[in-house]
């Protein structure tokens, strides 16, 4: 799958968030292709953290830059209560930094 089509998911769910109020940004720069077991890996992820935190939700910040063969992929979400993620798909590398509302999603060699 194009990085480009990941991109436009990530936006397409940002369009969404932006409607219920909460305030988004995504700065993209990606090119390329992604095996489709990671693209669905890291859109599951997004979403999981979405559905952790919603209605508390009040900003969303998506960013990509591709080094290599490394994804980073770092989602801010200022929120009241946050919390860790049950379940993480294992062919993905998660930091969280709850105190900060920050998930950095790595996927290595993966980038076609």
């Amino acid at each position: 799958i194009a990085l480009a089509e990941l991109g436009l998911a990530f936006n397409e769910s940002l369009n969404y968030l932006s409607l219920s109020g909460v305030e988004t940004s995504i700065a993209w720069q990606g090119e390329g292709t992604l095996d489709i077991d990671r693209t669905l890996a890291i859109y599951e992820t997004f979403q999981n953290i979405l559905e952790l935190h919603y209605p508390d939700i009040d900003r969303v910040d998506i960013s990509l830059e591709p080094r290599g063969n490394l994804i980073c992929i770092m989602i801010s979400i200022g929120a009241g209560e946050i919390h860790s993620l049950p379940k993480v798909n294992k062919c993905l590398d998660l930091k969280e930094d709850l105190q900060k509302g920050l998930w950095l999603i790595k996927v290595e060699g993966a980038i076609l």
